[in-house]
């Protein structure tokens, strides 16, 4: 295959991927937006956006050179590159992983174009809005979207009250005129329920 043929394959996935990387970020978001609320869904983007315009090529080259172990890396650091700050790790089992693993599925979504982890509002919204009050709450996960939306997802503690974490989110949303929702993982409470100490 010369690299006219090449590219005009590689263009047909561009256009595929990219299409199939809408649909499933679309169904991950209705179904909450993390990647345990719809673990097919979260499949299926990791797959597709190996397949657009900023994977694609090398997505081509690695598949003709056998380098098919290759593509989970592509698809990561995809992700990474939108991502800043740190997981915060709170004592309770679980809850750095599920920040962890929250921002890289909110990142695969082609939509998202940040993603901030245990940081406030202002890094969320740096050029794009800014901050009329100087202090909020530090989201563990946030995604701000292409169109100004944000998602929080708070990965509630073993000593957090999800109302109180909800609360806080859509009051400083609220306040800074900023568009979006906000919901709450028990996961990592249960597990600590569970198996903590």
């Amino acid at each position: 295959m010369n690299k006219k043929e090449l590219g005009v394959v590689t263009y047909h996935f561009q256009v595929q991927g990219g299409e199939s990387a809408q649909f499933w970020a679309n169904r991950l978001v209705d179904a909450g937006g993390g990647f345990t609320d719809d673990p097919v869904a979260s499949t299926g983007l990791f797959f597709s956006v190996l397949w657009t315009p900023n994977t694609a090529a090398d997505t081509s080259f690695a598949l003709l050179g056998g380098e098919f172990f290759a593509l989970g890396g592509k698809a990561f650091s995809y992700a990474s590159s939108k991502i800043i700050g740190t997981a915060q790790s709170t004592g309770t089992l679980g809850h750095a992983t599920l920040s962890n693993i929250y921002a890289y599925a909110y990142s695969m979504n082609p939509r998202v174009t940040r993603v901030t982890m245990d940081l406030g509002y202002k890094k969320l919204m740096d050029g794009v809005k800014s901050m009329r009050l100087k202090y909020g709450p530090r989201p563990d996960v946030a995604a701000r979207y292409n169109d100004g939306s944000i998602r929080v997802k708070e990965i509630a503690s073993k000593t957090d009250k999800p109302a109180q974490l909800i609360q806080k989110n859509v009051s400083k949303m609220r306040n800074e005129g900023i568009s979006g929702n906000v919901s709450v993982s028990n996961v990592a409470a249960q597990l600590q329920k569970w198996f903590g100490k």
